[in-house]
């Protein structure tokens, strides 16, 4: 994506006080005297070089000895180097140079007429030696024009102290003069408040020089002095007034994004960097927002993403049935359920219904994450084809490539009651439970410490109100399913099984609690006890054979310490301790579940999680 540069009109005032003067005479935001002698000295701008030219830039770090000065970076060619003092630093340094990419991403040009204002009079001024400096300013900067000389200087930008806005100085180093306070660059329609960003935001160049100093971005700044018959613009509502000085001040700024530093990821919303990074890019990407491109970031804007699942073509439509279902699916279920398909990365072949994979290119976009063509490089030659960039509008982050889903798949159904969630999920597991046979083998789990089985089940979590009701949907959709109501590891059945686990051999006896015998006869009357052995089968074993798992949210929370990790406390030699791997464990984490669906989702934390 090449970057256009923009233009803006403004008007200096130089008689602008910085202070009120309550404790003395009123000193000017305006430095004239700095800014006539940065004008009388300015150099020469130096042309950017090739890729293929012979000179390198080699920074060397400052030496911090007691009387010695700091070294600053020096440019020298490489056919004829003079062996540096410390060339390992060297070295190393410039490795770390060719590895930092810039691409421009703005480039902005303050077009500035100087004005006397209207809060002081010439006698006013000549009394605090203003009308002094203005005269000697506006001859230096004549005396130029008039001899021909071009005036073009690289100054810099520093935040403003104490308070918002950027100072324009005439040296990198912190002990630089202050030239004047660049004007700001904002947008009319842009309200920082509707993003959750600070007020200071709202300027622009304020969140790219607050980047420019913690490293995202680079800054590239000059000051260039034209006559004022070439740069005014009568249309314009800036120069209306009478013109009080015979030339025009043309702030050029260019902005530069860093790689591989822009691309770092975003782990705190209310850091200043992330929040200046935020809105640089929300100004640079503009044009790529939909329409309008500020929104209001808050509970109701996610609820606006949320949208119907896609409308599928006909032939598509009529192959959206799976086998084993007694009901038959509506055409928004369909839709529904095709959809849930493509979040588990598999889809419906139009041709004969059958499963097949889903094409990554074909994959919609993460939840706020913006495909954005990415920003030229700096250097000059030809732009190599790059992937897209993808921009967070919530976070502000920045990736080169497609964000990771860090493996998990899935995605929030969230239709309104009785359009037969219910159903479409059995739909979901009779369409997508893989054989057996194509599982792969157990893992290590370094978070659980422990062995992890991958299985075929799908976890269904309910409130312990609906666990009933959704075995009688089980039974009533798809009775061929192999379902089991789990209770809890304290439970009879769980608990025979879980003895004769390989890793838990010799684990002791618990007392299964009260309503015990009654909880096994409503497991047992779900479970096919024809196809399973329970006398041989451990728990790995056991709930690899089933299709469905029930168990019921009040269930999850009392195995909480049972599914931890223990916690390893110092021990007495003399004690007799219970083995490691003699500690019960909740079953829940040692096999890894095809999906785990969970109804009513919204109840959990108390109704805060929605």
């Amino acid at each position: 994506m090449q970057t256009a540069a923009s233009s803006s009109s403004h008007i200096l005032d130089l008689r602008k006080p910085a202070y009120d003067g309550l404790f003395g005479p009123p000193t000017s935001e305006v430095r004239l005297g700095n800014l006539a002698t940065a004008i009388r000295t300015a150099a020469p701008v130096e042309e950017p070089q090739d890729d293929e030219s012979d000179t390198e830039i080699v920074e060397i770090a400052p030496i911090k000895a007691g009387r010695g000065s700091k070294r600053v970076a020096g440019r020298r060619t490489t056919s004829a180097r003079r062996p540096a003092k410390r060339p390992r630093i060297a070295k190393e340094t410039t490795e770390a140079e060719h590895e930092i990419q810039p691409f421009l991403a703005l480039e902005h040009v303050f077009e500035i007429t100087p004005s006397k204002g209207s809060r002081y009079t010439d006698e006013q001024a000549r009394g605090y030696g203003w009308l002094k400096d203005e005269q000697a300013f506006s001859k230096t900067v004549v005396e130029h024009l008039d001899t021909g000389e071009q005036v073009d200087r690289r100054v810099w930008l520093r935040k403003y102290r104490g308070g918002h806005g950027v100072h324009v100085v005439d040296g990198p180093d912190s002990n630089a003069n202050q030239l004047f306070i660049a004007p700001q660059l904002v947008q009319d329609s842009f309200d920082p408040r509707d993003f959750d960003l600070p007020i200071w935001s709202a300027d622009v160049l304020t969140a790219a020089v607050e980047m420019e100093q913690n490293g995202p971005a680079q800054l590239e700044t000059h000051l260039r002095v034209l006559p004022s018959a070439t740069s005014a613009n009568s249309g314009s509502s800036f120069i209306e007034a009478e013109l009080e000085f015979p030339f025009t001040l043309h702030l050029h700024v260019k902005v530069f994004l860093k790689s591989p530093s822009i691309f770092r990821p975003i782990r705190d919303l209310a850091d200043t960097i992330n929040e200046a990074q935020r809105r640089l890019l929300l100004y640079v990407f503009q044009g790529h927002l939909e329409p309008p491109a500020d929104f209001d970031v808050d509970l109701p804007h996610f609820y606006g993403c949320l949208k119907s699942a896609p409308f599928n073509p006909p032939q598509l439509q009529r192959q959206i049935q799976p086998d084993g279902l007694q009901s038959t699916l509506l055409p928004f279920q369909r839709n529904s359920l095709l959809w849930m398909l493509q979040h588990e990365g598999k889809t419906i072949s139009p041709e004969d219904g059958k499963l097949i994979p889903f094409p990554e290119e074909q994959k919609p976009p993460p939840l706020f994450w913006l495909s954005i063509p990415p920003l030229g490089a700096s250097c000059k030659g030809k732009e190599k084809e790059r992937e897209d960039w993808w921009f967070n509008v919530v976070t502000g982050e920045l990736l080169p490539t497609h964000p990771p889903d860090g493996g998990v798949v899935g995605g929030l159904l969230a239709e309104e009651p009785g359009l037969g969630k219910t159903v479409e999920s059995i739909a979901l597991v009779l369409y997508n439970t893989p054989h057996p046979s194509t599982l792969p083998p157990p893992t290590w789990d370094e978070g659980a410490e422990l062995e992890v089985s991958p299985i075929k089940g799908t976890l269904i979590v309910t409130p312990a109100t609906l666990c009933k009701q959704w075995a009688d949907e089980l039974k009533a959709h798809a009775p061929h399913l192999r379902v089991l109501q789990y209770e809890g590891w304290t439970s009879a059945a769980v608990k025979k099984v879980l003895s004769r686990s390989t890793s838990q051999a010799n684990a002791p006896q618990m007392k299964s609690g009260r309503n015990t015998k009654k909880k096994s006869k409503n497991a047992s009357h779900i479970v096919d006890q024809d196809e399973i052995d329970l006398d041989t089968a451990d728990w790995r074993a056991f709930a690899g054979h089933f299709d469905v798992v029930l168990t019921t949210y009040n269930v999850l929370m009392k195995e909480l310490n049972v599914a931890r990790v223990p916690i390893k406390r110092p021990r007495r030699e003399i004690a007799v301790y219970q083995a490691e791997d003699e500690r019960f464990r909740s079953p829940l984490v040692m096999v890894e579940w095809q999906r785990v669906l969970m109804d009513e989702v919204q109840q959990v934390g108390g109704g805060k999680a929605a």
